[in-house]
């Protein structure tokens, strides 16, 4: 039986050579092999987008804007108030999911940015024109940027993650400071923009490039109150006659007619696929409603009426505003107390055109020439 082990043994360790922990044969498909083309490099930069398509649609606009003096919700005794209307009561908590999940999405895009930009660089990669790496640089770089400037916003200074970690370099890494974090961002915009300048041969609609970043810059100089810094750089934006104001207001927001004259840049959504569709029209229309707003009455719109304008909103607009009718609508009809109101809800986000689903067309618009967007 001794011998029969050892034989066995033997067998075994005669098997085993250099290559044992090889995982993947080469013909087989894996990181390690994968990023070698162009092509592959644009699906690495089209993953960066994701997280941002996500968390816009279910998440931001709750921490930023119904917590703001310009939206509120409706009151709603059938579903009660949720994560979103401790949002808007400055009620935090540490299990409240929409933080958590802006969060983990927010790190999600900077983990897929900073991978992209290691692999950037990798030798014998079969460019077909050096213009593409640019770009994809400048996507990493400005969407790297967007994401902290979105985190740095909600938290103040978050651990500045710039290169791929590993699992035990993840936990300890430390909190920075704000001032840090806008550093970074400032950089990264600089430095998207420089890339962008190179690669003006293979923009691409709805893609970022040297406009968005210059534009997102100006943005950032304007929230660290650095006035000198905002005026030179939205100048340049301005003077580059690449965008421009749409002589229809409402057209920016027209499901059935993309803006690429006046959005900058935008994150857009179709109705034609329940991942990539919104679902605004169906949460900001007042619970009350049925029907009527959405044009969906068999869409229950019984969780709906959040993002509602403020009357400090509504009498910010000032007379003959064009604006006013239409960001706003007004629904008549009975509120939640059984008394009928005249209830303003937010209207920019039109209701689906054809989706079979619950979902809609619309942009989300982060930078336009029009700037009270």
């Amino acid at each position: 039986m001794r011998n029969l082990i050892c034989g066995l043994l033997l067998l075994f360790l005669s098997g085993c050579s250099n290559s044992f922990l090889e995982l993947y044969p080469k013909t087989t498909l894996n990181e390690g092999n994968f990023y070698q083309t162009e092509v592959e490099y644009i699906l690495l930069a089209n993953g960066c987008y994701v997280p941002i398509r996500d968390y816009e649609k279910n998440f931001h606009w709750v921490l930023a804007e119904l917590i703001s003096d310009n939206a509120s919700f409706q009151n709603n005794t059938k579903t009660g108030e949720a994560s979103k209307g401790v949002i808007d009561q400055f009620i935090f908590t540490s299990d409240n999911v929409a933080y958590s999940n802006f969060w983990n999405l927010s790190y999600n895009g900077i983990t897929r940015c900073n991978k992209l930009l290691s692999e950037l660089d990798r030798t014998g990669v079969n460019w077909s024109k050096l213009s593409y790496k640019d770009r994809c640089t400048g996507e990493a770089l400005f969407l790297r940027a967007l994401y902290y400037f979105n985190l740095v916003r909600q938290f103040g200074g978050v651990p500045l993650v710039l290169t791929p970690l590993t699992s035990q370099e993840a936990v300890s890494i430390k909190r920075s400071t704000e001032e840090q974090v806008y550093a970074s961002i400032i950089s990264d915009l600089k430095l998207a923009a420089t890339r962008f300048a190179s690669a003006k041969d293979v923009e691409e609609v709805g893609r970022a490039n040297e406009t968005a970043a210059l534009a997102l810059l100006g943005k950032v100089y304007l929230t660290r109150l650095n006035f000198t810094e905002a005026e030179v750089v939205l100048k340049s934006v301005i003077t580059a006659g690449k965008y421009s104001l749409q002589p229809n207001y409402a057209d920016l927001f027209n499901p059935a007619s993309k803006d690429y004259k006046e959005t900058i840049f935008a994150i857009q959504y179709s109705e034609n696929s329940v991942d990539l569709a919104s679902r605004f029209i169906f949460w900001f229309a007042p619970n009350t409603s049925g029907g009527e707003v959405t044009k969906r009455p068999n869409i229950s719109v019984v969780g709906a009426g959040w993002n509602q304008p403020t009357q400090d909103l509504l009498n910010a607009f000032e007379a003959g505003d064009k604006r006013k009718d239409v960001s706003i609508g007004f629904w008549k009809g009975i509120d939640w107390d059984s008394q009928i109101r005249s209830i303003p809800y937010c209207a920019k986000y039109k209701p689906p055109i054809s989706a079979p689903t619950t979902g809609a067309a619309t942009t989300c618009p982060f930078f336009v020439t029009r700037m009270c967007c």
